[in-house]
């Protein structure tokens, strides 16, 4: 388990970065912050209980993928990068 941890955290990284780099809209749009595909259960957990610690507002889409408010994205790059 502690190998997949590294490479999940690698992959929500390049998914911020992602969305950094393309965003664009009001400060209230949501954005992709992990992709279904790179979340196991625990990480996906993991992440929405640290971003409801932080209360950090975010929605998972109907993929699976986990947003947060466009205004928020660096709040929640730092609390759960």
């Amino acid at each position: 388990m502690q190998r997949k941890q590294p490479t999940v955290l690698f992959m929500l990284a390049l998914i911020v970065c992602f969305v950094i780099l393309t965003s664009c809209g009001t400060s209230k749009r949501y954005v992709v912050f992990a992709e279904s595909t790179v979340l196991t259960d625990i990480s996906r957990a993991s992440l929405e209980k640290r971003l409801s610690d932080k209360k950090i507002d975010f929605i998972v889409n109907d993929a699976g993928d986990i947003l947060v408010q466009k205004s928020d994205l660096n709040k929640a790059t730092v609390c759960c990068s």
